[in-house]
Order: C-alpha cells, then structure tokens, then sequence
C-alpha cells in the first residue's frame, strides 16, 4: 500500500494536473494510480468550486434557504386559497360555478358544483352547462341540494376536457 502526502508550492499556476504513480521497479504506469489534482488560487476559489450548490452561487445553505422558502411557499398558497375563494364567491352572486366534479352515468353524466340552497339552487331547477369560453353546451337538471353544493344531471353524452361551468337561468 502506498501512503503519501501531496502539497503544492506557494507559487504552483492554479490548473488541473496528472499526478502518475509507479514503483522504482516498473517500467509502466498503473492506470489505478493516476490521480488528478486540481491547484486552486486560494481558499476563496476552491469554496466556489465546491460544497453545495446552493452555497456557491447564492451564499446560503439549504437549511437555510428552505427557512426562507417555506413561509414563502406557505403565503403564496393562503393567498391563493383566499383569491380562488374571492372568486368563487363572484361567481356564485352571477349564479354560476366552477364544476369540481363530473361522473359520467350511463349515457349521461352528473355534475357536482358549489352552488346550493344559500344561492337559490332548487331540486328540478335547470341549469346550463357552459364551455370554458362560456359557450352553452348542454343543460342540466338539479338532483340533490344542501346548503353549500348541489348535484345536477343530464342525459347528454358530453366529451369534456376543459373547465366547465354551470349557470343558474335565474340569476340571484
């Protein structure tokens, strides 16, 4: 086994150099020991070059960061649950809603959405489905209601594979 320390002189050119290995006796060198060794300015550059990518380029370590990132990533969340509640709540006072649910039965389909009996939203009532440019596509009528959420049917074979809304025809 060979053991052995490397330093480079003060005034070494900073690079990248082959260090080869052999015995007194060999002719030859083992491609095992060939070792790259990198010369670095100072102490500054071979920080640069090395350790986490996060500390090299921006100065702070992922625990760091993450301390940083996660109340960010916490109050963008909030205030997109606040801003899409904002909005539905819009929605609902020109009686319509954001479909969040669509079963496909038999040859028709049902649809559960965010209007119910506090917007209006009766048992037998109809209302339109709309496409995502607001264009009518079917109608529906409403099976179930509570307070919050209604269910509504329509034996229309649709082939949805956009955002659709649904619209009361009697508008709050």
């Amino acid at each position: 086994m060979w053991r052995g320390t490397i330093a480079a002189s003060p005034d070494t050119v900073p690079g990248e150099y082959q260090i080869k290995i052999r015995g007194r006796s060999q002719l030859t060198f083992n491609p095992a020991l060939i070792y790259a060794v990198r010369v670095y300015l100072d102490e500054l550059a071979l920080q640069k070059s090395h350790g986490p990518f996060l500390k090299r380029h921006v100065g702070l370590l992922a625990g760091h960061a993450s301390l940083i990132l996660f109340p960010v990533i916490g109050l963008i969340v909030l205030f997109n649950y606040l801003l899409s509640g904002i909005l539905e709540k819009r929605m609902a006072s020109m009686g319509r809603a954001e479909i969040y649910m669509i079963k496909q039965i038999g040859n028709g389909h049902r649809f559960a959405f965010s209007l119910g009996t506090r917007q209006g939203v009766r048992v037998g009532e109809i209302v339109d489905i709309l496409n995502g440019s607001e264009t009518m596509i079917t109608e529906a009528v409403v099976l179930e209601t509570n307070p919050d959420n209604a269910i509504a049917r329509t034996d229309a074979f649709l082939d949805i594979r956009q955002t659709v809304i649904i619209q009361r025809r009697i508008h709050v």
